[in-house]
């Protein structure tokens, strides 16, 4: 009976971390879709895997991202083959958002 009663308080615990992990990188945008950049990311923050190519964040100088597509080959430097609007970064920041409607 005891060890009942503690299964309920772990379970619900590992369940509300998993809402602080950062969503997986998915294959296509759908309607709705929605990123934020993560903080915890140094250089790149994966948001759209197309196999190939990635889409994503790309941290430019520290505090600032332009979303970039990145060879997937390239895991170590992250170089984009093309990215939007580098002259304007945007901040790396909670309250930037990247949104698909």
């Amino acid at each position: 009976m005891r060890t009942a009663s503690m299964q309920g308080p772990v379970a619900l615990g590992f369940l509300s971390l998993l809402f602080l992990l950062p969503p997986p990188a998915t294959s296509q945008l759908s309607r709705g879709f929605s990123a934020t950049p993560d903080p915890a990311v140094e250089t790149y923050q994966q948001l759209l895997d197309g196999g190939e190519f990635t889409l994503g964040f790309r941290r430019v100088r520290g505090s600032l991202l332009v979303l970039a597509i990145v060879h997937s080959g390239d895991n170590l430097t992250h170089t984009p083959v093309w990215t939007a609007n580098p002259s304007r970064p945007a901040r790396w920041a909670p309250t930037t958002e990247l949104s698909f409607n």
